[in-house]
């Protein structure tokens, strides 16, 4: 089962047809018994996510904290280790990746103070190791612990992608990460829902049957509304609602188009891992001409990319 991975193209199209079904209570292709019922839970997610009948998700004080003060231009290290030192699991997720091969330092002499942790790493990569821990530790967590792993995987995946893609085309990288970091996050809280509503219905139905419908027709609408809950600018949570339209919003299509191609470089590297420098089809791509990366650029993101997410992956 894929769960919404993306696809070679990075776009899908959600029929009209499919959620104007779940819009009309009894209409559909399910018939009697089990796809009934099927039916009904597809119906009860959609009705849960556009009444606001979940329970909202929460980033962790500390790792709000920190995004907050990273905005001022005069934070210092000392300042973010002191917010770091009230969360054990986001601090001990710094010093890890301080740690690894790819952003430890190159004397290999260990990182045991958290201070020195932050200084090694700096404050935006700072920043980004404890959004993604914060996440790690509060939404993608729960029933389905292997489903969640793989999710947070693919967010940090795509945003390590996106830093990077920014990087060689001269666009704002602090964006783009939290951009790939929460492209998807209705998945984790549409499949807290889809547990709950399983449950309730006691038939012979499963998670599993539903997850990957439930992903695909649901999550971005569901992303877009946490976004806007948590007060997080509306274009973030208008590009989050409309990232799999195959014509999105004119002023969407860039930010698209790169988050497109960021999801894709995830996918090949889950396939070729470290020999992801020669994916030729990922260089030839038509979004990599679209988005006018040179091809020395994209080699240098190919390159980079295996080390700087497998560091990532450690929290």
């Amino acid at each position: 089962m894929s769960y919404g991975s993306a696809f070679d193209t990075g776009v899908y199209a959600i029929e009209p047809e499919s959620l104007a079904a779940l819009d009309t209570p009894g209409v559909g292709d399910a018939g009697e018994g089990e796809a009934e019922l099927i039916h009904t839970a597809r119906q009860r997610v959609w009705q849960a996510l556009n009444e606001g009948d979940f329970e909202p998700p929460r980033i962790p004080t500390v790792a709000t904290e920190v995004l907050r003060v990273s905005e001022n231009p005069d934070c210092s290290a000392a300042g973010i280790t002191r917010l770091l030192h009230q969360d054990a699991f986001i601090a001990g997720s710094v010093l890890q990746v301080a740690n690894t091969a790819h952003y430890g330092p190159r004397s290999g002499k260990r990182i045991t103070q958290l201070q020195r942790a932050v200084a090694r790493l700096g404050v935006r990569r700072t920043r980004d190791i404890v959004l993604a821990a914060g996440l790690r530790q509060t939404i993608y967590s729960g029933p389905h612990a292997a489903l969640m792993r793989t999710l947070w995987q693919a967010a940090v995946g795509t945003a390590v992608a996106m830093n990077l893609l920014a990087g060689v085309a001269g666009k704002n990288s602090e964006q783009a990460f939290v951009i790939g970091l929460l492209h998807d996050v209705g998945k984790p809280v549409l499949a807290g829902v889809l547990e709950r509503v399983v449950a309730e219905l006691e038939g012979p139905i499963e998670f599993e049957e539903l997850a990957d419908e439930v992903f695909h027709l649901m999550h971005a609408r569901a992303g877009a509304a946490i976004i806007n809950g948590w007060g997080l600018p509306k274009a973030l949570a208008e590009l989050v609602d409309h990232h799999h339209d195959p014509v999105p919003p004119r002023s969407l299509q860039e930010p698209g188009a790169f988050l497109r191609l960021a999801d894709l470089i995830y996918e090949v590297w889950l396939a070729r891992g470290d020999e992801l420098h020669a994916a030729d089809e990922l260089r030839t791509h038509r979004l990599v001409a679209r988005l006018d990366i040179g091809d020395r650029a994209m080699m240098q993101v190919l390159a980079l990319y295996p080390g700087a997410l497998e560091g990532m992956l450690i929290t």
